[in-house]
C-alpha cells in the first residue's frame, strides 16, 4: 500500500481524505459519505448524493448576472446597440 493512501484517525475520531482522491472523486466541503464495515478491518465508503433542490423564481433573480465577466450589457437595447454597432 502506498504511503500518500495512508491516513491518521485523531483523538476526535477523525480522518482526513487524500486529497488526490477528493479531486478525482469531485468531492466539495460538506459532502456527506456513507461508511460500511465489509470485513475485518476492511471499510467501504460510498459518496452520499446530494438531492436535488428546487429553486424559486426569487431565486433566480441575480443568476445570469455572473456570466457577466466581461462587462457586457445586461438588457436587450444596449446589447442590440454593441452588435449593431460591430456592423458599420
Amino acid at each position: 500500500m502506498s504511503e500518500k493512501n495512508i491516513t491518521v484517525l485523531t483523538e476526535r475520531g477523525q480522518i482526513s481524505m487524500p486529497s488526490f482522491l477528493r479531486k478525482k472523486a469531485r468531492l466539495a466541503t460538506g459532502q456527506r459519505l456513507a461508511w460500511r464495515q465489509t470485513g475485518d478491518g476492511v471499510f467501504s465508503v460510498t459518496v452520499v448524493k446530494r438531492p436535488h433542490k428546487r429553486v424559486s423564481a426569487l431565486e433566480m433573480i441575480g443568476y445570469a448576472k455572473r456570466f457577466n465577466r466581461h462587462g457586457l450589457p445586461l438588457d436587450t437595447d444596449e446589447a442590440m446597440k454593441v452588435l449593431r454597432e460591430g456592423e458599420t
